[in-house]
């Protein structure tokens, strides 16, 4: 039987790419500049991600993924548990201080 949909992150590339991009993450030093920033990822990504296109325009896109996701979740007062907001606030400062964006 072969499955027409599949769970992220369940084949090797996918984890691959995913331990790659939260190593990525954890790496980078938050204080640094935006530029900084793109610096640190030009650096890394040929050692992590050799043959990908347009990565920095993904993790944008990520990004704003994330930031409708958070702004989403605010909007929600009786649905959720202050924890889950509070979770994903923290997950949002968090990629703040990552961000990877190009002007």
């Amino acid at each position: 039987m072969r499955l027409l949909h599949r769970l992220p992150f369940m084949s090797s590339p996918d984890i691959a790419m995913g331990i790659a991009v939260k190593t990525l993450l954890d790496d980078m030093p938050p204080g640094l500049t935006a530029e900084d920033r793109l610096t640190y990822l030009d650096d890394f990504q040929p050692k992590f991600f050799p043959f990908a296109t347009h990565f920095v325009d993904d993790l944008s896109l990520c990004w704003k993924l994330c930031d409708a996701l958070v702004i989403g979740i605010s909007t929600l007062d009786k649905e959720l548990p202050a924890e889950t907001k509070l979770a994903w606030n923290n997950a949002s400062a968090y990629l703040a201080r990552r961000r990877l964006d190009r002007a």
